[in-house]
């Protein structure tokens, strides 16, 4: 091994049962400068953090951080640091030791976006923010989701203890 590298080990049995997955990096020692920064998760839902390192290897090992971010707006010079952004960014890395030798690289942390839930039914006149008002024997479906949501999405009316998109 030249550079830092990530092994990913998933086992999976004979009944086709897999593990968690398992992580390690191997920087080497005593090479070139060189760093690679990982996110984990590297994929978070809005509003979630993530935890951000440089593992900086090599080089003259006395390191100084230079981060920034794709869009702007974020930067640090810390080795690691937990980060909750609000869309897909990614994180500029620059590393530099003690010989003033640089070394550039990046990590995306993907942000999932989750669109806002409305349940006031279309044509219906709230008398209240989220409260409506129906007669005896109406019938009326709440619909939690949006046509674009992906088909795997999971919808779950807490108090109804109920899977579904609609609420009849």
């Amino acid at each position: 091994l030249v550079d830092p590298t990530l092994f990913t080990l998933v086992v999976t049995d004979d009944k086709q049962c897999e593990s968690l997955s398992d992580q390690v990096l191997i920087n080497i020692n005593g090479s070139t400068l060189s760093a690679f920064p990982l996110a984990d998760p590297n994929t978070i839902c809005k509003g979630d953090e993530t935890f951000v390192t440089a593992n900086a290897t090599g080089g003259g090992g006395e390191y100084t951080y230079e981060w920034t971010s794709t869009p702007a707006g974020f930067t640090s010079n810390q080795p690691s640091f937990n980060v909750s952004p609000t869309v897909t960014t990614t994180y500029n890395l620059k590393v530099t030791d003690q010989f003033d030798n640089q070394y550039t690289n990046t990590v995306v942390v993907n942000v999932i976006q989750v669109d806002a839930i409305d349940l006031v039914p279309p044509g219906m006149n709230p008398i209240a923010p989220d409260t409506i008002v129906v007669c005896v024997r109406d019938s009326i479906i709440l619909d939690a989701g949006h046509d674009s949501d992906p088909a795997s999405t999971t919808y779950y009316w807490v108090t109804a203890n109920k899977l579904d998109r609609y609420f009849k």
